[in-house]
Parts: C-alpha cells; structure tokens; sequence
C-alpha cells in the first residue's frame, strides 16, 4: 500500500503545480506512439514533436516565473509557447536542422529552468537537485519501461505474437509519462531551502572528485612528454581536456557553495585547468590551419569558453547563477542562429576548398573542372572534400551538393596514392527519388516500407506477414559513392506479383544497406 500511497503523493503534486506540463508530456507520449505505432517519420510530425517537447519545458519555466513574482495565470497560457514552437519549427525544411534545432531550444529551456530556480536559493546551486531529479526520474523510467517489456514478452511468447514496436512503446511510456511527471514532482520549490544529500555528496567527494584529480594527473603526464619531446600536439587532446574542463564545470554546479573546503578547493582548482586549456587550443590551433573547422572541434571550442568563464567566476568567487543563463544563450546560438554547428564548419571548408579549386583553376562558373592538385594543397582539397561529403549541410546548400557529386573530387578522392599504394574509397553513397504519384490500378495492396538490406535481401512487414526480396544485382547498377537525386522513382519488379518503388537506398562499403519505398502486391 504504501508503494501506491507514495505513486499518489507524487502525482498530485505534479498535477497541482505542473498539470499544463503534465498533459504536455502525456501528448507528446501520445504522438510518440502514433509515429512508432503507424511509421510515420515526416517532417511536420518531428515539428509538431519538438513543440510539444519544448512546450512541456516551457510550461515548466513559466510556473517557476510565476511562483517567484508569486503571480497566477489563465492555464491558457501554458499553450502558446507550444503552438510558437510548432509555427518555427515548422519553418524548417530539412530534418536535421529540426532536430538540432528541436534539442538546442530544449537545452536552453532546461538552463533557464535552473536559472530561474537559483534566483531565491542564496549563493547557492539549484543545478544539483534539478540533476538527482533527472537521475531519479531516468532510473523509474528503466524499472517501468522494464516492467512493462517483460509483460510484453510474456505475451509474445504464451499468447501470440506481438510487433517489436510494443516494446518501443514501453521505452515511450517509461520515459515520457512515468519518468517526466517524476522528474516534475522533484522539481524544488522556489523558496525551499536546498542541500545535497549526503549520500550524494559522499559519492561525489570521495570517488568522483579523486577520479578527476587522477584524469588531470594523466593529462598533465601528457603534457610533460609533449614538453620532452618538443613536439607540438595534434588533435589527440582535445575532447580529453574538454572533458576535463566539463568536469571542472559540472563540480562546480554541484558542489560550490556546500562546503567550506570543497568550495575552496573548486575555487582555486581551477588554475590548475590552465595549462591544460592553453596547450588544446593550441592543438585546435594547429588542427584548424591544416584541416579547417569541423563540426566537434567548433563544439570543444565553445565547451572550452563556457569552461573558461566558469573558472573565472569560480576563482574570483562570483555567484555561478549566470553561468546556467549563459549556458542557454550558447544553445540557442549553436542550434537555431546562423552560428549553428553544421553551417559554420561547413562554410569553412567550403572556403578552404574553393580557394584551392580556384588556385589550380578547376572552378567556373560554379562548376568543377578537372585539373591537378598535389602536395600539401591535394591533402586539404580531399580533407574538405570528404567532410563536406557526408556533412548534414547538402540537405539545404546546393554547393555542398555540387561538391559532394563532383565526379572530379570523386575520381580524386579515389585515386590510388603513389607514395603509399593505398586506395582512398568513398564508402557511402546515397540516392533519393521522389515518389509524388504512382498508379495502383491492379493491385490490391500498397505497403509502405523502410529496413535493413542485409546481403542483397530486403524484407518488408505488412499485416499479412513478412516477405523478402532479392535486391542485390538490382541494385549493382547504382554508383557506389556520392549522393544523387533521381527526377523519377526508381523501380524493381522483383517477380509478377510484386512492384517496388524506391524513395532512398543507403550504400556503405558499396554494399546496399538500407532502402525506403513503397511496395505494390496483386
């Protein structure tokens, strides 16, 4: 009983201070599920999802605004932000920057939350209860979502057979409708008084906190053998001092302000980052003037200035509250401005690449032409080349599509090296068609499909079973890098009782490995 009073206690104080962020969740699961249960994956859907998902955030953050100014609103309120995220996502054209997009404006609404929350918290944090919260949540969202699969297989196997997506839904279900209204009934109050818990800063102090001091001694041995060797460092450091100075900033979040020592040794803690921070970004230095910018080493920069700042305040000891603010601000910049991490690197080497396509007089008119690169200039040509090759950029930049389907860069990338005897081969390839009309007269069945080509085999579900299809020596035909778009859908009669109609086929390695389509049966 006392598992049933304690599930009651939680929900009615969910639904008494966040009912309007409840419900969102409860839609979002909602429409989860109708994308899992019926395959759907267009790109309105995804919009409407992020709005949901930043509409639930949202409601949350204005409740705390409100507590704090100790103000009431219509409920009404709590849906616009909802229907404004669904309006500006749906601008958006191409499905990665939805989702980019989609998760920066979670991130920066889940910064603002703590921000918000810290305000009557005296000096101190609201970042820790905020992420045992999170951590508590997740951990019920595993044990249901558990739960709920053994049932699932529990029926598969003794009653009949039941699709792989019901555990999906369990996953769903977990997570967005147990583990979300956990998460906001352990959301602290505005005026409530806040400390870690014991267990959890015994955990952090005693085991965590000597693992970081063990990773700064690893990193700093790196050092001493760059400084033996007088050789200037690569790449190798860079996400490992990233990870050091995230480490600094998440201590930092935690425990500041909860011990007088602790606090001290945070404090000044961070001078010890310094050297580290200096001798990565002169690693990103050298990385960036022989390779350009890519989308991770564009990231670890902006992950080393929030660092920076957090150790500036940390050592002059300033209040962290702004931090979570300005953490939110780099969010947004980086997934919804025109600063975004996929087209800022992506301009970068398009820079670098055109100046050297220019260098050799192999660009006109927006054209490549052929011509002949060596040395130093051919290594960069092939390194933005390669990136921009498989950078999410071409689903909007037609000249990163006119690079990617150059068959000059493509027959250069390929070329056998002489120095080394090596092949560089592109190992990707990806074709698309549209398919906007199609005629189904003599057919009795039209069965949307999407799956793995597993040794030139695809198999399709329907309600009526399974069936596989040989589609291996079909698809020899199709070049085996680059990307092209088909003006027509392309079409495989497998036998006389079947017709498929391809909307995508992924290659890797110049094997087929993925295809979407639609599938005709008489």
């Amino acid at each position: 009983m006392k598992v049933f009073e304690w599930i009651q206690e939680k929900a009615k104080r969910t639904l008494s201070r966040f009912g309007a962020a409840s419900l969102w969740g409860f839609a979002l699961f909602l429409l989860l599920s109708y994308l899992n249960l019926w395959e759907k994956d267009h790109i309105d859907l995804l919009a409407v999802l992020f709005a949901l998902g930043n509409g639930a955030l949202s409601s949350v953050v204005i409740k705390i605004f409100l507590e704090i100014r100790n103000r009431k609103v219509m409920p009404l309120i709590y849906l616009f932000p909802g229907v404004i995220f669904y309006g500006l996502f749906s601008l958006y054209q191409a499905k990665s920057y939805l989702i980019l997009g989609g998760l920066g404006l979670a991130a920066a609404l889940t910064g603002l939350l703590v921000f918000l929350l810290s305000a009557e918290k005296k000096g101190k944090s609201a970042f820790p209860p905020v992420f045992l919260a999170a951590l508590e949540s997740s951990g019920l969202s595993l044990l249901t979502a558990g739960a709920i699969s053994l049932c699932i297989a529990a029926v598969d196997a003794l009653l009949f057979h039941l699709s792989w997506r019901w555990w999906t839904e369990a996953f769903y279900f977990g997570f967005f409708v147990a583990g979300w209204n956990m998460f906001l009934a352990e959301i602290p109050e505005v005026h409530e008084e806040i400390a870690l818990p014991p267990l959890s800063g015994k955990i952090l102090t005693r085991v965590f906190l000597p693992l970081y001091g063990i990773y700064l001694l690893i990193l700093y041995g790196y050092l001493g053998k760059i400084a033996w060797a007088l050789e200037m460092p690569e790449g190798t450091m860079n996400w490992y001092a990233s990870i050091a100075v995230l480490g600094y900033v998440f201590f930092t979040f935690m425990l500041y302000g909860e011990d007088e020592k602790i606090s001290r040794l945070i404090r000044w803690g961070g001078l010890f980052l310094i050297p580290i921070v200096a001798v990565q970004l002169w690693g990103v230095y050298i990385r960036y003037t022989a390779y350009g910018l890519t989308t991770w080493r564009y990231l670890s920069l902006f992950c080393t200035f929030y660092g920076i700042i957090a150790m500036i305040l940390g050592i002059l000891g300033k209040p962290i509250r702004s931090l979570f603010l300005l953490g939110s601000l780099l969010s947004l910049l980086l997934t919804m401005t025109p600063m975004n991490i996929i087209d800022i690197p992506a301009r970068d080497q398009q820079a670098r690449l055109t100046g050297i396509l220019e260098k050799y007089h192999m660009l006109k008119d927006g054209e490549i032409l052929s011509g002949s690169v060596e040395g130093k200039d051919r290594e960069r040509l092939l390194s933005a080349y390669h990136y921009l090759h498989y950078d999410r950029s071409r689903e909007t930049d037609p000249f990163t599509v006119t690079i990617s389907n150059s068959e000059v860069l493509r027959e250069m990338a390929e070329e056998r090296l002489p120095e080394t005897g090596e092949v560089k081969e592109l190992s990707y390839f990806q074709l698309t068609a549209p398919i906007r009309e199609i005629s189904v007269e003599g057919w009795k069945r039209l069965i949307p499909f999407k799956g793995k080509i597993t040794e030139g085999k695809l198999t399709v579900k329907s309600e009526t079973g399974e069936e596989t299809f040989d589609v291996g020596s079909f698809m020899e035909k199709f070049p085996k890098a680059g990307k092209r778009q088909y003006a027509e859908p392309v079409l495989f009669e497998p036998d006389d009782n079947h017709r498929m109609y391809f909307r995508s086929i992924n290659f890797e390695a110049g094997k087929p490995v993925h295809g979407e389509g639609i599938l005709l049966e008489k």
